[in-house]
């Protein structure tokens, strides 16, 4: 499991609902508010850019489904040793109902590094709860690693958390990598508690939309020589997390925000999180960008040139879908009912969590019911054998009356 310092976080989105938005082929809209393809001073000032936001916002509260191949930089500890990840993500949304899938497709082999220098060993963080393999620990042979295989994310209104899949790798000197097993972990929330909520806002930022509802007060607009605005508004980057965003946002691309950056209120010269795409996608009454690259935990990085970027790249694949219930149903499933026998929940409803690994068979009742049937071929074994020898005690005694001699 990649050891990054995560902000808990809480969506805040409370999108105001309009006329849905659907372009005809010139990319224009048709509806109450057209897509804009030219600007003036007259087509939009501090009042009506947040109207604009919420009403091509809406297109996609209303129900969308889609899907990115996603490029990310994973690490065993925070000093590393780091590798490259490549992972496909569906993600799904309806007003308040979220859910998403992530699957990888490929990983690069951890670079393997001596017992003395694994922080992950030494305090055996990588395996969670789960128990350590004995070989593993202070061998000189073999390394032990993890690596995100599978993530489920669900929001609902009874709970929201992620059930998480790790595959357990052994990193041999020469660089072989071995898959030794799987860890299942499964994190559940009240419905909106601020834990699990970071992927969902990178997804959705990284689409360029849902940012009108981070937004309480436009303060400035400008049109840039690109045909574009940028835009200054009081906001959050999600709940408790107050500030500044600074944006740059493209009208005649249905109002996607190319360019985002926050400053928070505690440090108003520091970049608290930075989103940028670009590229443009039309699908159906969607419009997405076709790459975007999105860090949550500060500035954009140089993926390339930062070994440990906390950046994330999304190459959105062009179809877009409307809301997936088939999917959110099997995160849910995931997330709060999963019968993996080695799974490990952390339950944070109730305070303090509880961990606990709920599908393990109960070894008390197994030995209760193994002594008792054990016992019960025990009592049944020797009633046998003493049915037998008074038999055959009946039978010796009826034979010596009847000739007189006892057998020899």
């Amino acid at each position: 499991m990649p050891t990054k310092s995560i902000r808990f976080i809480v969506a805040a989105i409370g999108v105001a609902i309009a006329l849905p938005y659907e372009p005809n082929a010139m990319g224009q809209g048709r509806g109450s508010e057209p897509a804009i393809h030219a600007l003036d001073d007259s087509t939009v000032d501090v009042e009506s850019v947040l109207h604009h936001l919420r009403q091509f916002d809406s297109v996609f509260v209303a129900g969308f489904k889609a899907t990115a191949i996603e490029d990310r930089i994973d690490r065993l500890s925070p000093r590393g040793p780091f590798f490259k990840v490549k992972a496909r993500w569906t993600f799904t949304a309806e007003a308040d109902k979220t859910a998403y899938l992530m699957e990888i497709v490929d990983y690069e082999t951890p670079h393997y590094v001596p017992p003395s220098e694994r922080e992950w060993d030494t305090d055996g963080m990588r395996f969670g709860n789960a128990a350590k393999p004995a070989a593993v620990a202070g061998s000189d042979e073999s390394m032990a690693a993890t690596v995100r295989a599978t993530e489920w994310g669900y929001w609902g209104s009874d709970a929201c958390g992620n059930h998480q899949i790790d595959l357990s790798l052994l990193v041999s000197r020469e660089g072989q990598r071995q898959e030794v097993g799987k860890l299942y972990n499964s994190y559940v929330y009240p419905p909106r508690d601020l834990s699990p909520i970071m992927n969902q806002l990178t997804y959705q930022w990284a689409m360029g939309r849902f940012f009108s509802g981070s937004i309480d007060k436009v303060l400035t607009v400008d049109k840039t020589s690109k045909n574009r605005l940028h835009v200054t508004a009081l906001g959050r980057a999600y709940s408790g997390a107050n500030g500044k965003w600074d944006l740059e946002i493209e009208p005649a691309a249905a109002w996607i925000v190319r360019k985002a950056k926050f400053y928070a209120a505690a440090s108003p010269a520091v970049v608290f999180a930075e989103m940028a795409n670009e590229g443009v996608t039309w699908s159906g009454s969607y419009c997405i960008p076709k790459d975007s690259y999105v860090n949550f935990l500060g500035p954009l990085e140089d993926m390339k040139s930062s070994p440990g970027a906390t950046t994330v790249h999304l190459a959105f694949e062009p179809a877009v879908e409307e809301f997936d219930s088939t999917l959110y149903s099997r995160s849910q499933e995931a997330v709060l009912r999963s019968n993996e026998p080695k799974l490990t929940l952390t339950d944070g409803r109730v305070s303090p969590a509880i961990v606990s690994q709920p599908n393990l068979p109960d070894l008390s009742l197994a030995l209760t019911e193994g002594s008792s049937n054990a016992g019960r071929q025990w009592f049944l074994t020797v009633n046998i054998v003493v049915v037998a020898g008074i038999l055959a005690a009946i039978a010796y005694r009826r034979w010596w009356k009847s000739d007189g001699i006892p057998p020899a």
